[in-house]
Order: C-alpha cells, then structure tokens, then sequence
C-alpha cells in the first residue's frame, strides 16, 4: 500500500466550511489514514457550523 500524503487539504477545507457534514462524514473514514488532515477537516466543518447556526439566529 502506498504512503498517503498527511497534509492539510486546503480544498476539503473550504467544503468542509461550506457544507459541515461533507466535513464530518470525510473526518470519520480519514481519522486512521491521515490523522493531521482529518482534524484539519474537523476543524473547518466546526467552524462552518458555528458560522451556519449564528447566521440563522442573527437572521431571526
């Protein structure tokens, strides 16, 4: 099996911002793979949730 590149994907990212649950679907199948990248992608899907739930109640 070829070694995996473990490094932070800036385009999983910005999906995993725009649409969290891409981004917590990718983190549970890639945590034992690619650990920094999973967490990496946890991260960014944090954040597009946090930013998705104060849009909605900022938004009333």
């Amino acid at each position: 099996m070829a070694q995996q590149n473990d490094e932070k994907s800036i385009g999983m990212n910005i999906l995993s911002v725009l649409f969290p649950i891409v981004g917590y679907i990718v983190y549970f199948v890639w945590r034992k793979e690619t650990p920094i990248r999973a967490k990496s992608i946890l991260t960014s899907a944090l954040i597009g949730s946090a930013i998705g739930i104060l849009l909605t109640v900022a938004g009333g």
